[in-house]
């Protein structure tokens, strides 16, 4: 290296490669160069600028005030959250709740956000974890008097209490996200009967039964002749009252009786709404026709069949109505009540017209069950109301319930392949018998197959295919036979059969057999001595009276090769 003046006076030093030069300026441009590096580097890295990553918070699972999650009373749900955008990701969480009303207008109002506790369900205090687990009350909270309500009693509204968790990000306490939940209570409510017919003046008990009710609280009871609104809030618990000129309902024990007169409109929507959560409700209909006589002409059939799963019976008594009773009596048993808490029965109306707006009741349908014809008799049917007595007919009526042979339509599987593990077996059909007292017996390579009484029906039967005795037959199309074995048998009780095709277990066959007439007698070749042979025809014939080639004297043949 070599030092050199220039005529300023300035030294340069040079090499073999290149050349250094050294100017009065040199040290400003160094330095700015180094400030200009700095910062893209600053800014490259996010160290504190703007550009850096953006923090995210997003709650698992996700509710919101159209989709909410459900909880229901005395049990929990945890939540997890997730932050993205920062090596922090720990958050706060909080939780809160508030009541949304919805007036007679549709007009929602959400009153002021309350910090949770233990009436609306609640996090644990300062919680701090990527989880939270909330824990619903011991009750359903009433929205009309938990504290921070909005929600005014007595007005018809619909209000709802939503609690809303919230996470929120310890890096960016700007980025938060939340989830709402409501409280489900678990109650269902039903009931019995949905739908009756009550002559005027007349009294009738309507029934209903809560799941789920752990304070025992019960219904209470409306009637109505409104119509309902969603998009105004107004659901059927929040509907106008027509008592009393529809009827009158008790409004703790269910009891209605009829106006004295037909209203202008017959149709009553009777509400049974849960006093523990006003959400759970149940609805029916209420037909008011006019009180008159009943007149029991007769019924149809007069023959079922015994082991029916079902059979409907029609009692031809115009002017009954659900107040009304219906009685069989066997010749030999007791007598059996059906009233119209049963579902069974149903009144009868012919289609209303322009001129018969609201026509008389032409009679009840029963459908009778399996149950019901279960044993072979002759039943008398009757007809009683405690309000308006009937006028028998011709009767009395009656009808039998005769024994019939069992029928087969189908069995599932249809095959079988041999060497199979034992299964079960289903056989479709009919008059069967009701599972606890079944009139039939199932018949396989004659043996008996037990039937399942706990999963039979008298339409189908639930078998213990006896796989070990499908095993040792020759493959092929066989019989499974049903046969009524209760007495009274019918008059003709031939079996009802079905196919059952057994496929033989190629991948277990190794060696020759060849099938015996019976399974006592078998020969086996070694498998590595066994070959099919087919031996040619020895002649060709066409038959005028069979249109098609018969082969003379083919055969198949296993035997060991040469």
């Amino acid at each position: 290296m070599k030092n050199w003046k220039n005529r300023s006076g300035s030294v340069a030093l040079t090499e073999f490669v290149g050349e250094l030069v050294s100017t009065k300026f040199a040290t400003l441009r160094i330095l700015l160069t180094a400030a200009v590096l700095a910062a893209l580097t600053l800014a490259g890295c996010g160290g504190g600028s703007s550009v850096g990553n953006v923090v995210v918070v997003s709650i698992s699972p996700k509710g919101t005030t159209t989709a909410p999650l459900t909880v229901i009373v005395t049990q929990s749900l945890t939540l997890t959250a997730n932050v993205t955008g920062s090596t922090n990701t720990n958050v706060t969480w909080s939780c809160t709740y508030a009541t949304s009303t919805f007036d007679s207008t549709g007009k929602q109002t959400t009153g002021t956000a309350t910090p949770c506790s233990a009436d609306s369900g609640n996090i644990p205090a300062n919680s701090t974890n990527t989880t939270v687990i909330f824990t619903a009350p011991q009750k359903i909270p009433d929205p009309t008097k938990i504290t921070g309500s909005n929600c005014t009693s007595g007005t018809q509204q619909t209000c709802i209490l939503e609690v809303t968790i919230t996470a929120t990000s310890a890096a960016d306490t700007k980025k938060t996200d939340t989830s709402v939940i409501q409280v489900d209570s678990g109650i269902f409510v039903s009931l019995s009967p949905v739908t009756a017919t009550v002559p005027t003046s007349s009294p009738f008990q309507f029934s209903a039964t809560l799941t789920n009710d752990l304070q025992s609280l019960g219904v209470t009871w409306l009637i109505s002749q409104g119509t309902i609104d969603l998009t105004k809030g107004i659901n059927y618990p929040q509907l106008t009252t027509c008592d009393p000129t529809c009827g009158h309902i008790d409004t703790t024990t269910g009891l209605y009786t009829a106006p004295s007169a037909i209203p202008t409109a017959a149709t009553v929507t009777l509400v049974a709404t849960s006093k523990a959560d006003p959400t759970r409700f149940a609805i029916g209909t209420i037909t008011i026709v006019t009180a008159g006589p009943i007149t029991f002409n007769g019924i149809s059939p007069v023959v079922m069949p015994q082991g029916a799963a079902t059979y409907d019976l029609y009692v031809f008594a115009p002017g009954v109505t659900s107040a009304s009773l219906v009685i069989l009596t066997p010749a030999h048993g007791s007598s059996k009540s059906y009233d119209f808490h049963n579902p069974q029965l149903k009144v009868l109306f012919p289609i209303p017209t322009t001129t018969v707006t609201t026509p008389t009741s032409t009679g009840v349908r029963i459908r009778l069950n399996e149950n019901d014809l279960q044993t072979a008799d002759t039943y008398t049917v009757s007809v009683t109301d405690a309000n308006h007595p009937p006028t028998l007919g011709s009767g009395p009526f009656t009808f039998s319930v005769v024994p019939v042979r069992a029928t087969s339509v189908a069995s599932q599987p249809d095959s079988y392949v041999q060497n199979s593990p034992a299964g079960n077996l289903l056989v479709n059909g009919g008059y069967f018998g009701p599972s606890s007292f079944p009139y039939v017996q199932t018949s396989f390579l004659g043996n008996t197959v037990s039937a399942d009484p706990s999963t039979s029906s008298s339409r189908r039967l639930n078998l213990n295919f006896p796989a070990s005795n499908a095993s040792v037959v020759q493959p092929g199309l066989y019989q499974l036979s049903t046969a009524r074995t209760s007495t009274p048998l019918p008059a003709e009780n031939n079996p009802s059969v079905t196919n059952m095709s057994l496929f033989p277990d190629y991948p277990s066959i190794t060696r020759c057999t060849r099938f015996p007439s019976s399974a006592s007698r078998t020969s086996r070749l070694p498998s590595s001595k066994c070959q099919l042979r087919l031996t040619a025809p020895s002649r060709a014939r066409f038959s005028r009276s069979r249109p098609f080639l018969s082969l003379a004297s083919s055969r198949l043949a296993r035997t060991p090769p040469r």
